[in-house]
């Protein structure tokens, strides 16, 4: 797999590691699976239970929210190191997708997509 960028932010497959206009950023191993999982999908909306499967291993139980709570997590990092930008969004109520959407800071957050 080749490394993903988006906006300002990069991940380096090899290195298992994000970086943030060129800082590296801290994320546990599984919030960079989560995060490299969405990125891999090319904006596409990724299920739930898909992330959950993929990064935990087996399939989520219902009600569990593990994957709404490790998303708010890398969301609120990306935002504090990124805050032009807006990478994590709520697709559809089923899961999440990954996109580089710039924000107008004057603004708010962009009505894009």
């Amino acid at each position: 797999m080749k490394n993903i960028r988006a906006g300002e932010l990069e991940l380096r497959i090899d290195q298992r590691q994000a970086f943030v206009g060129g800082h590296s950023m801290e994320l546990r191993a599984r919030e960079f699976e989560i995060l490299w999982r969405l990125a891999a999908a090319d904006g596409s909306v990724v299920a739930r239970d898909v992330i959950y499967k993929d990064v935990w291993g087996f399939a989520m139980s219902g009600g569990d929210r593990s994957v709404d709570v490790f998303v708010r997590h890398v969301r609120k990092k990306l935002e504090s190191l990124s805050p032009g930008w807006r990478y994590l969004h709520a697709g559809l109520d089923t899961g999440y997708r990954c996109e580089a959407q710039p924000v107008d800071l004057e603004d708010g957050p962009s009505l894009m997509g």
